[in-house]
């Protein structure tokens, strides 16, 4: 079912702050229902500080998908820090490739 666009939403932001990109988006559920507020993500320049940002954002939270490879990233997992705040942790691809 095709429903009308929405003007009062943001589909992707992106902030660079020296070397690190944050970005953010609305609800990612897609699935039409009640907005649940916005997903950040983080994209870590390597795995090591992929592991330190994606620790301390779990931290009194909750693991949604424990950081490890993928097809396109050596690293990528997705948590609710300790307020509740949807994150997903991905690592610049390397220059060999993919996670995989």
């Amino acid at each position: 079912m095709n429903k009308p666009p929405r003007h009062d939403t943001v589909m992707h932001a992106a902030l660079t702050i020296d070397d690190t990109l944050l970005m953010g988006s609305d609800d990612t559920t897609g699935d039409g229902g009640p907005r649940l507020g916005i997903a950040l993500s983080y994209m870590a320049a390597d795995l090591a500080t992929a592991d330190t940002v994606f620790a301390a954002l779990a931290d009194g939270g909750e693991i949604q998908m424990t950081l490890g490879p993928t097809f396109w990233s050596e690293g990528f997992g997705m948590c609710l820090d300790r307020y509740g705040v949807p994150w997903i942790v991905d690592t610049a691809r390397s220059s060999e490739g993919s996670g995989e």
